[in-house]
């Protein structure tokens, strides 16, 4: 289950403006732009990211400012966020990506996204395909079945740490009985691109 988000026009545009001015900053302070995928240039991927971001800050009911140039900080709430506008898309986790922090992915074409739930890094890094699927760089992609559902704001909670010792020994267990488990559990998605789109 997920959570459906309608934006409006006006919120589209804000977040395309928020991506647009992101790319401006760091074209004026020399940043080079990271290509995470060969067949999208950095505005394509910070305005959909910027996007990605008002959509799960109106969904969960958090204020989102736009955030310019904070690349490692959170993106919203104290969460990182990953936008892809294809449906079925995965959410990529990158060497250099926060072990600790709660990722969350948001899919869909704009108007109508959702955010589809969440993952912590270092289980991103243990379960996700490890693959570099349009010459743009290596990532671990987690399988949309492979995160925590979200079926209201409440349930993005973080894990309580014996939570999370019980994920890990139902992890164990399920591979100690045969059952397929992490990257070889489910294939990837065709026509899956790194990111956002």
């Amino acid at each position: 289950m997920s959570i459906p988000v309608h934006l409006t026009f006006a919120e589209i545009n804000m977040g395309a403006a928020a991506g647009v001015w992101r790319q401006l900053q760091s074209i004026s302070k020399g940043l080079r732009e990271k290509k995470h995928c060969a067949t999208k240039s950095g505005w394509d991927i910070g305005v959909a990211g910027a996007i990605g971001e008002l959509a799960f800050a109106k969904a969960m009911g958090l204020y989102w400012g736009g955030q310019e140039g904070t690349f490692k900080g959170p993106d919203v709430g104290g969460f990182q966020v990953r936008t892809t506008f294809n449906p079925k898309g995965r959410l990529p986790w990158r060497e250099g990506d926060s072990l600790d922090e709660m990722f969350v992915l948001v899919a869909g074409t704009p108007p109508d996204m959702e955010v589809v739930g969440w993952i912590i890094g270092h289980d991103a890094k243990r379960v996700g395909n490890h693959e570099n699927p349009n010459g743009g760089g290596w990532a671990w992609f987690v399988n949309q079945d492979q995160l925590t559902p979200l079926n209201h704001p409440d349930d993005l909670a973080p894990p309580t740490p014996q939570a999370r010792v019980a994920s890990v020994a139902k992890q164990a267990q399920t591979e100690a009985a045969g059952a397929p488990a992490g990257p070889e559990a489910t294939p990837p998605v065709q026509g899956d691109e790194p990111t956002p789109f």
